[in-house]
């Protein structure tokens, strides 16, 4: 493997793995398997989406709460898995830009 495809493959894996771990969170996976360190449930995270005081709608809220973790744990696997990697590095980047403006 080329370095470069080392390193590709090195980024791919640690973004796939911090969306999937961020998405498991978000959606309470973690808090259902007992493991309290990182347990959250969905209302944690629509509070947090409220507290950005964005002027969102409540119905956006809500369908963000569960939109985005499901949307990150699947671009994540995608990423690490290597399935359609692209497009998953491609949707990664669309929800980080997201992020930012959203901050």
């Amino acid at each position: 493997m080329t370095p470069g495809g080392t390193l590709s493959l090195l980024l791919r894996l640690s973004l796939g793995g911090l969306l999937t771990l961020s998405g498991a969170m978000k959606l309470g996976l973690f808090k259902a398997m007992g493991i309290n360190a990182l347990a959250m449930d969905p209302l944690d995270f629509a509070f947090s989406i409220r507290a950005f005081q964005l002027g969102l709608p409540d119905t956006l809220i809500r369908v963000l709460t569960f939109a985005v973790p499901w949307g990150e744990l699947l671009i994540g696997l995608f990423l690490v898995v290597g399935f359609w990697a692209r497009g998953a590095g491609l949707a990664a980047a669309a929800l980080m830009l997201i992020f930012i403006v959203g901050i």
